[in-house]
């Protein structure tokens, strides 16, 4: 396979970020993996991997381990007395054995922080991947709930815990609605009135030559094919196709409110939304940093979150999967550091992007914030924290979309009231995958064989991957 003439991403700068790969590009394909702990699943435990209450399946909480001035106690490191009282009633409401749920830390100024996480509780350091599941001492629970801004717990934490646990994160002050969240939370959502059955999906399309356009047809419309095959679901799917029509920001409100009363409630349970998402570096740093990742309409307008709540609307208990670029958050550094020319499109976005996060910190993105933190709390949000290439989307051997596992997940894993960690674990399994087909296609380069776009691609992928993330707890589940 040759090597692009040239990529395109879904982020925004008024228009579609395009670039030639730079000088440095094939070098970027040669390079080892971010993370070389990527490993599948154990087989899974005697009872079933959903019961996530059970001892040998287990949740657990990470936390930062403080450091300096802030440091504390072994004894104050075993639990989470130092954080907001809602993360303390969520811990104590968790029990095990009549035991708070355990706690872990991640240790910044460790050797290799991405290997291990400490658990004071035990007094032992617990490795991530291939040691024992659940609760117990010297185990890590098959679920975990990452609780702190990526700067204080970094995205690539999650990104290795990905490959091996149902892994989330809940990034919200309590001013900003934290006690909404682990209310509904430790209520199960009880109160929650979302119909798991309704279902919005909202696709914006710029057209055949506009990475947008491959998102609606290997994303959305994929998604609402499902839906609309569904017997009991199909009357209640909304799927405003930007290939047909315009999908505006006014249609998604529309979206979302059909069926919905202030109330009553009754409105979607599940909302997917494919669209670039907010990344032009024409705005000032702190601009870009309220309007990261938000979703851009088919007029170029961003969709502000404020307004879908206009009118009282309120997300009480969806899940929503948003492919957009950073629609889950931003990162100090990329991933896709030296892949494209500096100076081109795609390069400018990338240096936002990154700039941003360097002066404000690395963070979860605007939308996922408001709707986890609103009155009524989304159950979950699933998003990425890099871009997606059209590369990453069609497999240039056969043709094939390559988002099966994500349609799965979004169908299969959440109608089948899989928690939502558990429902993208088949998403999660491709990095292994990947990992493989990049180390033969490696082999073979140091043969002097013509695979230099096969590494790109097998890169690009793995990297998509492992950048989305789920923000919220990953066992809750859609209603039965």
């Amino acid at each position: 396979m040759s090597l692009p003439p040239q990529l395109m991403i879904d982020g925004w700068i008024g228009r579609t970020p395009t670039a030639a790969l730079s000088s440095d590009g094939l070098k970027w394909s040669l390079q080892r993996r971010l993370s070389n702990v990527f490993e599948l699943l154990a087989p899974p435990p005697p009872v079933p991997p959903e019961n996530w209450r059970h001892p040998s399946v287990g949740w657990g909480l990470v936390l930062a381990e403080p450091t300096g001035a802030n440091a504390l106690s072994n004894a104050a490191l075993a639990t989470a007395d130092e954080q907001p009282m809602a993360i303390r009633r969520l811990v104590a409401g968790r029990q095990f054995n009549g035991e708070p749920a355990p706690v872990f830390r991640y240790k910044a100024d460790a050797a290799q922080p991405f290997i291990t996480l400490q658990n004071y509780r035990t007094a032992k350091p617990v490795t991530i991947g291939g040691g024992r599941q659940g609760v117990a001492a010297g185990a890590l629970p098959a679920y975990l709930l990452i609780y702190g801004t990526p700067s204080q717990v970094p995205w690539q934490l999650q990104y290795v815990l990905n490959a091996h646990c149902a892994v989330g994160r809940l990034d919200l002050t309590p001013e900003e609605g934290l006690d909404h969240y682990v209310d509904a939370l430790l209520n199960d959502w009880q109160d929650a009135r979302a119909d798991a059955t309704r279902t919005t999906i909202w696709s914006v399309d710029f057209g055949a030559d506009d990475i947008t356009h491959l998102m609606r047809t290997a994303v959305g419309k994929k998604i609402a094919d499902k839906y609309s095959a569904d017997a009991e679901m199909k009357d209640k799917v909304t799927f405003i196709d930007g290939a047909a029509v315009h999908a505006t920001a006014p249609d998604l409100i529309g979206g979302l409110r059909t069926g919905w009363t202030s109330a009553a409630g009754r409105g979607p349970g599940v909302i997917v939304t494919t669209s670039h998402g907010q990344t032009d570096p024409a705005l000032a740093g702190d601009a870009l940093q309220t309007q990261l990742g938000l979703p851009i309409d088919s007029a170029g307008a961003v969709v502000e979150p404020d307004t879908l709540f206009d009118g009282g609307w309120q997300p009480d208990g969806a899940v929503w999967y948003a492919h957009a670029c950073c629609s889950g958050g931003s990162d100090q550094l990329s991933l896709y550091a030296g892949l494209v020319e500096e100076n081109s499109p795609i390069g400018s976005v990338l240096r936002a992007v990154t700039s941003t996060a360097t002066q404000f910190g690395a963070r979860t993105a605007p939308l996922p914030r408001r709707l986890l933190g609103a009155e009524r709390p989304a159950r979950a949000f699933i998003g990425h924290v890099e871009p997606t290439f059209d590369w990453t989307l069609r497999n240039r051997w056969s043709g094939q979309y390559l988002t099966d596992s994500l349609t799965n997940a979004m169908y299969e894993g959440l109608y089948r009231r899989q928690p939502v960690g558990l429902a993208f674990r088949e998403w999660y399994k491709r990095i292994g995958v990947l990992s493989v087909q990049f180390d033969a296609l490696r082999r073979a380069f140091n043969q002097s064989d013509a695979v230099e776009g096969d590494l790109l691609f097998c890169q690009l992928a793995q990297r998509d991957v492992q950048s989305m993330v789920i923000l919220g707890d990953p066992t809750v589940s859609l209603p039965r």
